[in-house]
């Protein structure tokens, strides 16, 4: 019999979400995997069972979350003392599913029969270097604009998906750009951005192709980097995200790279994945097929 890791987040997505966690155990208990199902108790608590459970004789680890719990999983088994890494199996349950929509399986079955038939693929991790610390990411790395309508957007929960248009909307008319030093591909841009996107998806939020032309296991970095630009050809810009439309616009520059650097005198705040903690100046390097999943 097989032993899988169930880590389920309740808070994760739409709820019930109890309900895809009862759809899917029976599913595995009947193609004999043994489950140890572990249920996170608060934000982060992910991180802290991956990287501290007990991993000998299991087959994988299974996710049952959205982006952030995604992020956290493997960022505690990257970290782990033991260089241990075991499959992740990933089990859409949040509200934008970004990683899944790449993988282009957003049902909870489909995305268990992926676990039941063992079948692995590797794909790349992009690894942050900060002043006192290492993050993994394995979606988008936001800094400058759109980092700013995520945090506004967190504070206006309560008003549901229509907070991204609103918090758009203020900081598209505010039009705030930031001075920094981007070194990519042996060059030096130092100048002030609207925005600067590294990605390893090519979605982000809820089926947004913010990155028409990334891929999960391709060694490159997408970059987006928008400098100069008006404020209602940034409102335009924005509208066009949902089918990728947006990258053909002069004012958005689009580069695939190995490595980068964000320098600011400033510490500017920064979208890993979603969430908002973290401060430029970074280093990002891409770290290839670094991770298995269950694909």
């Amino acid at each position: 019999m097989k032993k899988l890791i169930i880590i389920f987040n309740p808070n994760s997505g739409p709820k019930p979400s109890n309900k895809i966690l009862d759809l899917i155990t029976p599913i595995l208990k009947k193609n004999n995997f043994e489950l140890n199902i572990i249920t996170t108790e608060y934000p982060g608590h992910e991180r802290l069972i991956a990287n501290t459970i007990d991993l000998y004789d299991v087959s994988g680890i299974c996710i049952v979350g959205g982006d952030g719990t995604i992020h956290q999983v493997v960022n505690g088994m990257l970290s782990r003392k033991d260089n241990v890494k075991l499959p992740l199996g990933i089990i859409p349950a949040g509200t934008g599913n970004s990683f899944m929509h790449d993988i282009g399986i957003l049902n909870p079955e489909q995305a268990v029969n992926n676990i039941i038939k063992e079948k692995i693929r590797f794909i790349d991790v992009a690894k942050i270097q900060m002043v006192d610390k290492i993050i993994f990411s394995i979606n988008i790395i936001g800094w400058g604009l759109v980092t700013d309508i995520n945090i506004s957007a967190e504070k206006l929960r309560w008003l549901g998906p229509q907070r991204y248009n609103i918090t758009t909307l203020l900081h598209v008319f505010t039009n705030k750009k930031r001075l920094a030093k981007l070194f990519l591909n042996g060059k030096e841009f130092n100048q002030k951005f609207s925005f600067i996107i590294a990605c390893n998806t090519i979605h982000t939020g809820k089926g947004m192709k913010i990155a028409p032309f990334a891929k999960l296991d391709d060694g490159l970095i997408d970059l987006l980097v928008v400098r100069n630009i008006k404020r209602l050809k940034l409102l335009s810009l924005f509208t066009k995200i949902f089918n990728g439309d947006h990258i053909k616009d002069t004012k958005v520059e689009y580069f695939t790279t190995k490595q980068l650097s964000i320098n600011s005198k400033k510490e500017y705040p920064l979208n890993i994945d979603g969430d908002n903690k973290e401060t430029s100046p970074i280093t990002i390097q891409i770290l290839p097929k670094e991770i298995e999943i269950f694909n």
